[in-house]
């Protein structure tokens, strides 16, 4: 009985160990993050919080925080990433998939507002 139990209880371990290192090793995307870019984004936010006179950035259903002039925060529910002028995008999640899921993103709107800022 207790060789059963011990024979499944490793299965179940490799089993969730091979899981959680494929979807882990997923190809991260193209990231466009450069401290000239992230200077970029930091001023269009700003300004655009100027023009609506609000403290944060609605873009799409995600709101963007700004700190001091170092770190950008996103928000979307109750997830949150940061963007940070020298150490790049990262988010703050507890869980590795949902952390690399909210990174990409982040790092998918943030190409979005340089492209915006751009224009």
């Amino acid at each position: 009985m207790y060789r059963k139990i011990t024979i499944i209880l490793i299965y179940l371990l490799i089993y969730s160990s091979y899981n959680c290192r494929k979807s882990t090793e997923a190809k991260p995307t193209e990231s466009c993050f450069t401290q000239k870019n992230f200077d970029l984004v930091y001023k269009f936010v700003e300004n655009q919080n100027i023009k609506t006179k609000s403290k944060f950035f609605k873009y799409g259903d995600t709101k963007v925080y700004l700190g001091n002039d170092k770190i950008i925060t996103l928000e979307k529910g109750n997830n949150y990433s940061k963007i940070h002028r020298k150490k790049g995008i990262f988010s703050l999640s507890m869980y590795k998939t949902k952390n690399i899921e909210m990174k990409e993103e982040a790092n998918r709107l943030f190409c979005d507002l340089v492209t915006k800022a751009n224009k």
